[in-house]
């Protein structure tokens, strides 16, 4: 998982530090789920904030449990919002 984390986040610059967040955030483990945000996946994005219109709750997470998926989500969270999507930094 790191080496694909790497290969997602090192064009932005944010390499090393997406390691660290997903290790805080998922253990490295790309079918994490916190039912109470809800979120989920190597980087625990969230339901109802990230999902498509329309899409339920089983779906987004099925989508987020694939690692390529989320992290390509994650690349676009990490644009518009920077690091504070995962609390300012890991």
């Amino acid at each position: 998982m790191i080496g694909l984390i790497h290969r997602y986040f090192d064009p932005t610059g944010y390499g090393d530090t997406m390691v660290r967040c997903a290790a805080r955030e998922s253990g490295f483990n790309p079918r994490a789920v916190n039912w109470a945000g809800p979120v989920f996946g190597l980087l625990q994005i969230r339901y109802g904030v990230w999902s498509q219109p329309g899409e339920s709750l089983m779906h987004f997470a099925y989508r987020m449990w694939n690692p390529y998926r989320n992290l390509e989500l994650g690349v676009r969270i990490l644009r518009r919002q920077g690091i504070a999507a995962w609390g300012g930094g890991c």
